[in-house]
Formats: structure tokens, C-alpha cells, sequence
């Protein structure tokens, strides 16, 4: 049997137990902003609970989620300096959790005249497992892609 078809075979038994093999998780980043007046971190798994997320703490639309493929899970700091910017470096499994690897760049010297929101939102593939964020911070230049809402 060439290898390919037997590592495959080997695979097939754990995949329907519903393991799944540790490594890189695919994801993007959700362009929406969310305003939790306290850092809190959650997971969105259905169009329901996303679009009461929106609707207690956003003034506008959700975008669509295909929650039968997919779910959203977010770091949110609470109300925050709107200089703060986040980058996502990866999303791996581990031990039975997603963990989201992340870096929250803090700008020195900013001087806010609004209050911001900063966060990040990320949709994944459909998981039970529960999402843990690593965030490691950063003093400097607000260098990250995602940017806090005002």
C-alpha cells in the first residue's frame, strides 16, 4: 500500500472519533467592532447570540456569519485607549483548546481625545472546543492591523 493511502487510513479512525490533529487553525480577521464596557472574551457559535451581541453593544449590522461552517471569537479589552492596535500571528490547537496568538501593540505618547474600544475578532471554523487568547503586549508604535473601534 503506498504511503499516502495508508497515513490516510490511519487518519480516518481518529478523524471519526473527532479528533483532529494539532496545528495552524485557518482564520481572518471579522471587521465589526463591538463596545463591552469590560475586557471580556467570547465566542459567537450561532447568528442568534452574534446578532444580540450587536445589537446590546454596536450601532450597526453584523456581517454574515455562516455559523454551520464557522463561528467568531473575540478579545475585547473594555473601554481602552484608541491608540491600541492588535496582530494576529496564529491559531493553532492545543491540549483541546484553539489557542488565538496575538500581539497588542500600545502606542507611547498617544494623546486620546475619545474613548476607544480595542479588540479583535476573528471567525474560525466550527469548533466545540473551547478558544483561549495568548496576548503578548507591546509599548512602541501602534503597528497592528486591527485597529480599536470609537
Amino acid at each position: 500500500m503506498a504511503r499516502p493511502a495508508m497515513a490516510m487510513m490511519m487518519a480516518l479512525p481518529m478523524l471519526a472519533c473527532g479528533g483532529a490533529p494539532e496545528g495552524p487553525i485557518a482564520f481572518s480577521v471579522v471587521p465589526t467592532c463591538l463596545e463591552f464596557r469590560q475586557a471580556t472574551e467570547r465566542v459567537f457559535r450561532s447568528d442568534t447570540e452574534w446578532r444580540a451581541a450587536h445589537r446590546e453593544n454596536s450601532d450597526g449590522t453584523p456581517p454574515a456569519i455562516d455559523f454551520a461552517r464557522s463561528m467568531v471569537a473575540g478579545h475585547f479589552d473594555g473601554r481602552g485607549e484608541p491608540c491600541t492596535s492588535f496582530s494576529v500571528q496564529g491559531v493553532s490547537r492545543r491540549d483541546d483548546t484553539l489557542v488565538v496568538t496575538a500581539t497588542r501593540h500600545e502606542r507611547t505618547g498617544c494623546a486620546p481625545t475619545v474613548l476607544g474600544f480595542p479588540q479583535v475578532m476573528l471567525e474560525l471554523p466550527r469548533h466545540d472546543l473551547p478558544v483561549r487568547f495568548e496576548i503578548q503586549h507591546v509599548r512602541g508604535e501602534s503597528t497592528g492591523p486591527v485597529r480599536a473601534c470609537l
